[in-house]
């Protein structure tokens, strides 16, 4: 239950790049508070973030995006821009800061470094443009009817392939001007491939469809040559084909035949072509295609069908970046306990080698540049903001390149530690335990345990003040503890540990977490008398579930929280609760057991419920639900409901109001500081 939010930014060039005239500015880094010494709910806001960091083919040069939310006057909107570094961090900003909707995005260098391309509004919809590095001489090259979602170079520069949704079909048409009925399932639009000839002449065709059917693209890569594309596709664009069925097939972009490549009973994924074009690797998931399912790396010979297993990555679910020049392994990252790491997988089958090391310095959103000797990624740890990184890819060196969060650094930040400690059946558990900014040895502070959606979801160690639903640096700034425990389900410890919690939500998840609070109660940081809790999604669940079997809380916070397991039935991705019970049909009543509005009669804490009306993955009738049981029984609850949001809240002035309210619920019903 989530939403890939994963970030990048900053950086610019030599004199020579500048030009007449007034340039676009680089988005101002946020200035420290008048009072630097704390942090505000709404304190997520100040941050810029990142995307899309893409190293120059010679290595020199970095273009990357960078996003952040605007509340400036009455703005109410994430803005983005795209900005170019050099290797010494001096940036010039390539477009100026616009709203996303209408912003620029995604840029890329084309395989010489003559060109940059982007996607940004063209014919009203997302179209693919390209400019000079110097920000100029801008150029539309597609003109899609429904817009571009994605794009890759080819090898040798000439082509651009790029996902564009099917329009409606001319019985949609038809239908849509008789009656605005919607029949379910039938206005999810297929995903399919285009190319656009970069060498083609005016008068001569330049854009042409390369797949059609019944299928939809979720990912691809061009061969060496430029003939052939691998690409993953599902069986439709709906979110259960898209998270739980695909299979890999390869193109042949002159004839247009394509072949299947990997199409068994597992979900296959992620196709990278080897340097010289001869081999696959792809990502195949065990037989269950769950989102808690090993997921291993293969490679597969195009010309005999074979394809061998590579060694397993230490949490079985990595993300492929890509092949190294000499073809001898592929780069990948992945969540290793609380960690975020770079690793490497030889193709000899030998075990995998973790290339980032233990400093702390998380990194993920990968790029590896057109000639495989250079990585630009974003790094991050709990004390340090998001930035842009660049390293080679023979040796993992990490070198920071932007600053543009630096300022944030002026205001203190309670320190973070990872804390491992034994659950009721002796299984090691572990979590990030974030201290009061201003703690003191020997004084006990209220505890708030905050748990993460999924439930194959982990808390890492991103900077803490990022956190947009409860905001732990102001709640540390405030005086108080906060938990985040990674109980059995996370992800970060491989299949069998995602697995533990099958038929036992709020079972022994619930117990890993309240052995963590004993934990830290034993540690003498945590006052057992002022305890809270919260979460989000799955962290919902488990916040209802939790106040439904003790009383200890003394106040909670429930977002999005799923109550009565049956009515999931309803959510757009309603396989999910069936992977862990079984179909509701089959066995009802464990359904009902586990259900936190089961054992509503027992709740007593008082309660904060927020959630979104536009939520498909957990219906508002869930909220509503807990909100009406609390209220007929008396116990002290609020609902508050977020307009035009769905599962994620993403309107900046909705996202204080989320953050705000979480502290103020808190505030008032657990007193802070040490005692």
């Amino acid at each position: 239950m989530r939403r890939k939010l994963f970030v990048s930014l900053i950086a610019l060039m030599i004199c020579t790049l500048w030009i007449v005239g007034t340039p676009p500015q680089v988005a101002a880094a946020p200035t420290a508070a008048a009072d630097a010494a704390s942090w505000g709910a709404d304190g997520f806001l100040e941050l810029h973030f990142f995307d899309s960091v893409h190293v120059s083919p010679d290595g020199g040069l970095v273009v990357f995006e960078v996003y952040k939310p605007n509340i400036a006057g009455e703005a109410d909107e994430w803005q983005q821009q795209i900005v170019l570094a050099d290797m010494d961090g001096e940036t010039k900003a390539l477009t100026d800061m616009e709203n996303t909707g209408v912003g620029h995005t995604s840029p890329k260098w084309s395989p010489d470094g003559a060109l940059i391309s982007y996607i940004a509004l063209g014919d009203d919809v997302p179209n693919l443009f390209v400019m000079d590095p110097t920000g100029q001489q801008r150029t539309q090259i597609t003109h899609s009817a429904t817009g571009v979602v994605s794009y890759q170079w080819s090898p040798d520069g000439k082509q651009i392939a790029y996902m564009a949704p099917d329009g409606p079909s001319d019985e949609e048409i038809a239908a849509s001007k008789k009656s605005d009925a919607q029949v379910v399932g039938k206005h999810v639009h297929q995903l399919h491939l285009w190319v656009v000839d970069m060498e083609a002449t005016e008068g001569e065709t330049r854009e042409r469809r390369l797949t059609s059917g019944d299928f939809s693209v979720l990912s691809f890569d061009w061969s060496a040559d430029a003939r052939f594309i691998a690409f993953a596709h599902a069986p439709s664009a709906e979110d259960a084909d898209v998270t739980f069925r695909s299979d890999v097939s390869m193109l042949d972009c002159e004839s247009l035949e394509i072949v299947p490549l990997a199409n068994g009973p597992e979900a296959e994924s992620q196709p990278k072509f080897s340097p010289d074009g001869q081999l696959v690797a792809y990502v195949k998931s065990d037989p269950l295609n769950t989102e808690y399912s090993e997921r291993l790396v293969y490679i597969l010979s195009p010309a005999t069908g074979h394809a061998t297993q590579l060694a397993e990555t230490s949490n079985q679910s990595p993300t492929l970046i890509g092949w190294s020049g000499d073809g001898q392994g592929i780069y990948y990252e992945e969540t290793e306990g609380t960690a975020l790491i770079l690793g490497y997988l030889p193709v000899t089958g030998a075990p995998p080698e973790r290339l980032s090391d233990d400093s702390g310095l998380c990194v993920g959103g990968f790029r590896m540049n057109s000639s495989r000797q250079m990585f630009g990624c974003i790094g991050f740890a709990t004390s340090d903001p998001f930035e842009v990184y660049v390293s080679p890819t023979a040796d993992w060196a990490p070198k920071k390149i932007t600053g543009i969060n630096a300022a944030l650094l002026e205001r203190p930040l309670g320190r973070t530690e990872v804390i491992r400690w034994k659950s009721a059946d002796g299984m090691d558990i572990e979590g990030l335990l974030t201290y009061p900014a201003d703690y003191e040895p020997g004084k006990r502070y209220p505890l708030l345990a905050f748990l993460h959606g999924g439930p194959v979801g982990a808390f890492t160690q991103q900077f803490i003040p990022a956190d947009s639903i409860y905001p732990i640096a102001a709640f540390s700034a405030h005086g108080y503890a906060v938990f985040r425990p990674n109980v059995r389900g996370s992800d970060g410890r491989g299949g069998d540990f995602r697995k533990a919690n099958i038929l036992d939500w709020g079972g022994m998840d619930y117990q890993d977490m309240m052995t963590g609070i004993d934990h830290i109660i034993g540690l003498g940081v945590a006052d057992p008398e002022r305890l809270g809790i919260a979460g989000w999604s799955y962290g919902g669940y488990m916040t209802a579930w939790s106040i439904s079997q003790t009383d200890r809380f003394k106040a909670a916070s429930v977002g999005a929280g799923p109550v009565d397991l049956g009515g999931m039935m309803a959510c757009d991705l309603f396989e999910l609760v069936s992977h862990y019970f079984g179909w509701y049909w089959d066995q009802p009543d464990v359904y009902v057991q586990h259900s936190p509005i089961s054992h509503v009669g027992n709740v007593q804490t008082p309660t904060l419920i927020q959630h979104g009306t536009e939520d498909f993955r957990v219906p508002v009738a869930q909220a509503l639900m807990l909100y009406n049981a609390l209220k007929s029984r008396g116990v002290p609850v609020e609902l508050v409901l977020y307009p035009r949001s769905g599962h994620v809240v993403l309107e900046p002035r909705l996202m204080a109001d989320v953050m705000s309210r979480n502290l103020a619920w808190f505030e008032e019903h657990i007193p802070a500081g040490g005692r």
